[in-house]
C-alpha cells in the first residue's frame, strides 16, 4: 500500500504542475476583460456626472434670469449676464467640477424672448482619464471632443 500511495502522488504531481500554467493563462485573459469593464464604467461615469452637473447649472442659470423685469432698460443683456453668472456659481459650488482641470465656456444669448444658455467643456484638451486603447474595442472612453449642456427659457 505504501508503494501505491507514492505512485499516486507522483502521478498527480506533474499533472498539477501542468494545470498551473493553464490557470495563469486563464487568469490573464479574464483579468483583461474585467479590467476593461471596470475601466469603462469608471471612465464613462465621471464624464456623465460632469454633463449632469453642467445641465443642472444651465437650468439654474436660465431659471434665475426670470428675476429681471422684461420692461427694464437693457433687460436682455442683464438676463444674459445673470444667467451666465448663476450658471458659473452653480458649477463652482459643485464638488464634481473640482476633478476636471479645464475651463468651462458659458454662453448666454437672448434672441427675441428666448434666453438660451450653453455650457461646454473641451474634454480632449483636458480629460480626467486618459483614453485606453483596447484591442478589438478601441479607445475607452469614446466620448465627443466637446461635452455640452444647454437650457433655454421663453419669456
Amino acid at each position: 500500500m505504501g508503494t501505491n500511495k507514492r505512485f499516486v502522488r507522483m502521478k498527480n504531481g506533474p499533472r498539477r504542475a501542468r494545470q498551473g500554467g493553464a490557470v495563469a493563462i486563464e487568469f490573464a485573459l479574464t483579468f483583461v476583460i474585467f479590467f476593461a469593464v471596470f475601466y469603462a464604467i469608471v471612465s464613462y461615469a465621471f464624464p456623465l456626472l460632469l454633463v449632469q452637473n453642467m445641465n443642472t447649472a444651465a437650468a439654474e442659470g436660465v431659471r434665475i434670469a426670470i428675476q429681471v423685469d422684461p420692461a427694464a432698460e437693457n433687460a436682455g443683456q442683464r438676463m444674459e449676464e445673470l444667467a451666465a453668472e448663476n450658471a458659473e456659481r452653480v458649477l463652482q459650488d459643485s464638488r464634481m467640477i473640482a476633478l476636471f482641470p479645464g475651463a468651462f465656456d458659458i454662453n448666454a444669448n437672448m434672441v427675441g424672448s428666448l434666453l438660451e444658455l450653453e455650457i461646454s467643456y473641451d474634454y480632449t484638451a483636458t480629460p480626467l482619464l486618459v483614453p485606453l486603447q483596447l484591442p478589438l474595442i478601441g479607445p475607452v472612453p469614446r466620448l465627443p471632443d466637446v461635452l455640452r449642456a444647454q437650457a433655454s427659457i421663453d419669456l
